[in-house]
């Protein structure tokens, strides 16, 4: 499992995630890597899922106490969320190497250059759709999209 992000500055960190995700492992990771991936871009609105230690009360009042920005949203919605798309990209770019990697050490080195070669358009372009995407599901009226 990895946990990454991206802005419109491009993408940020990667990080691989070797155990189940609890929320001290949540805060850990946006302690070391998104905090200071923030500072050093323009303003973030950070958006997530809601997965039990994204949610927390220890995670929620971590975020306030670091004035990180949380966007509001509501839970089961992958339709929504640029950062599942990213995901679906990197898939498509790691099924293209030739030789596919055939370890995990070979694929978590594939995953990291891959992610560091995303170009900045294809980010862009998601969180460019989202005004598309919430329309999508406000038309479809909560249920499947194109996205």
């Amino acid at each position: 499992m990895f946990w990454g992000c991206i802005g419109w500055d491009g993408v940020g960190p990667l990080v691989e995630v070797n155990n189940n995700l609890d929320s001290d492992g949540y805060v850990n990771i946006l302690a070391k890597n998104l905090i200071p991936w923030m500072n050093n871009n323009s303003y973030t609105l950070f958006q997530q899922d809601g997965a039990s230690c994204h949610t927390s009360h220890y995670t929620s009042w971590w975020m306030q106490t670091h004035n990180i920005p949380v966007l509001e949203w509501v839970a089961q919605s992958p339709d929504l969320n640029p950062i599942e798309h990213m995901w679906d990209h990197l898939d498509r770019q790691i099924r293209k190497r030739e030789p596919l990697p055939t370890s995990k050490k070979a694929l978590i080195n594939a995953l990291m250059e891959e992610w560091q070669k995303v170009p900045l358009d294809v980010v862009r372009n998601l969180i460019s759709s989202m005004p598309q995407r919430i329309m999508a599901v406000i038309n479809a009226k909560g249920s499947h999209t194109q996205y």
